[in-house]
C-alpha cells in the first residue's frame, strides 16, 4: 500500500531557530518537529535566507553576548555597592560576576553546537530547502515601494513570498508558519488585536484566504500537530 503523504507542512523563521540554539526547551521542541518529519507526519521546510541569517548571527554572537553580560554584570556590581552585607560575604560579588561569564561561554558553545545540528537538518533527505526567487522578490519590493504592502525588511519579504508560493503549489497541505515576529507577519483587526482562524492559529498578513496558520512558538506548533495527527 502506498505511503500516505503528510498533510501538514512547517516553515520556521530565523528567530525560532536562534531561540532553539540558545534555549534547551526550544531545542527539544525543534527535535520533536524533526521526529514528526522522520515519522512522515509533516514536511519540514527550511529557507536558504533563514539559514544565511543564522550564519550571520553566529559571526557577531560572541560580541553580543559580551555586551549583554557586561550590562548584567554592571547591574550586579551596582546592587552589591548599594547593599549592606556582611564583609565576609563580599567575595560573593565576584562569584556571581564570574558565574555570569561562565554562563556566556556555555551559551556560546550551545550556539556553535546548534550550527552543526542545523547543517545536519539542512542535509537531511526529509528537509525541503527553499531557494529565493529574485523576480518574485523584486515584484514584492515594488508593491512595498508603491504602498500596496506594509514596509518590512528583505528577509521578511522572502518569507511572505515563500508562504504565498507554498500555499499556491501545495493546496493539499496546511502550512504552519512559526515566528516570534507577530508585528510583521500576523494580521490584526480594527482594534489592533491579532486575529486567529478557526484552527486556533494566527492569520498571515495578505494571505488570510490561504491554507496557512501562524504560531509564535515551536511548542504551540508541536501541540497543534500532535492533536491533528493523533
Amino acid at each position: 500500500m502506498a505511503k500516505t503523504k503528510p498533510k501538514l507542512s512547517v516553515l520556521v523563521d530565523a528567530n525560532i531557530l536562534i531561540r532553539a540554539a540558545m534555549q534547551e526547551q526550544e531545542r527539544k521542541d525543534l527535535h520533536t518537529l524533526m521526529n514528526f518529519t522522520n515519522e512522515g507526519k509533516i514536511y519540514f521546510n527550511l529557507s536558504e535566507i533563514v539559514i544565511d541569517e543564522i550564519q550571520k548571527q553566529s559571526k557577531g554572537l560572541e560580541n553580543t553576548l559580551n555586551e549583554e553580560i557586561a550590562k548584567v554584570s554592571s547591574g550586579v556590581r551596582e546592587i552589591f555597592k548599594n547593599t549592606k552585607i556582611w564583609n565576609e560575604l563580599r567575595d560573593f560579588e565576584n562569584f556571581v560576576v564570574n558565574a555570569l561569564y561562565e554562563y556566556k561561554g556555555i551559551k556560546y558553545q550551545q550556539f556553535l553546537d546548534f550550527l552543526k545540528e542545523l547543517s545536519d537538518i539542512e542535509k537531511s533527505k526529509n528537509t525541503r530547502i527553499i531557494k529565493p526567487d529574485p523576480e518574485k522578490f523584486y515584484q514584492t519590493q515594488r508593491k512595498i515601494t508603491k504602498g500596496e504592502l506594509p514596509k518590512i525588511n528583505s528577509n521578511d519579504i522572502h518569507i511572505l513570498d515563500t508562504l504565498e508560493e507554498m500555499s499556491r503549489k501545495r493546496k493539499a497541505e496546511t502550512i504552519i508558519f512559526v515566528t516570534e515576529n507577530k508585528k510583521d507577519f500576523f494580521d490584526t483587526d480594527e482594534s489592533g488585536e491579532y486575529m486567529k482562524n478557526d484552527m486556533g492559529g494566527f492569520i498571515i498578513k495578505g494571505l488570510s484566504d490561504r491554507n496557512i496558520i501562524g504560531f509564535v512558538s515551536t511548542r504551540k506548533a508541536v501541540s497543534f500537530i500532535s492533536k491533528i495527527t493523533e
